[in-house]
């Protein structure tokens, strides 16, 4: 009767640590998934300068250094639109933090680029690039 209650012992020790084993293996899987979002973001679209910030949106060139955007900061709107630039106009429900100068990430709300020059599209997303 001994070696019984030994053996049932034994048989629930056994089950517990499966258990908890199981448990372990568990939330290490759930943090793992839950964590993979945070280090694989979707990368911007586009990236830009900004030329001119009004109420709505934001005039954009993207795709430029900072060394040509020193260039052509002080040229007006008109002039650069005759230039070979690709400038995108970004509408965007709050515009406040936003700067001429800063250079930003800007994620589009779906895919399209209206077109037209400059090309039109709406952000679901913008941040100032550090």
């Amino acid at each position: 009767m001994v070696k019984t209650d030994l053996y049932e012992a034994c048989k629930i020790k056994a089950f517990i640590l499966v258990e908890n084993r199981l448990i372990l293996l568990m939330f290490i899987a759930f943090m793992t998934g839950c964590s993979i979002e945070n280090f694989d973001p979707k990368p911007p679209h586009t990236t830009g300068y900004i030329l001119e910030v009004d109420g709505k949106g934001l005039l954009v060139a993207e795709r430029i250094s900072s060394k040509e955007f020193d260039e052509i900061k002080d040229i007006p709107i008109e002039e650069l639109m005759d230039r070979n630039l690709s400038l995108l106009y970004i509408t965007y429900d709050d515009v406040k933090g936003f700067k001429v100068g800063n250079e930003i990430d800007i994620w589009l709300d779906g895919e399209e680029i209206e077109a037209s020059y400059p090309g039109k599209a709406k952000a679901m997303k913008i941040e100032l690039k550090k």
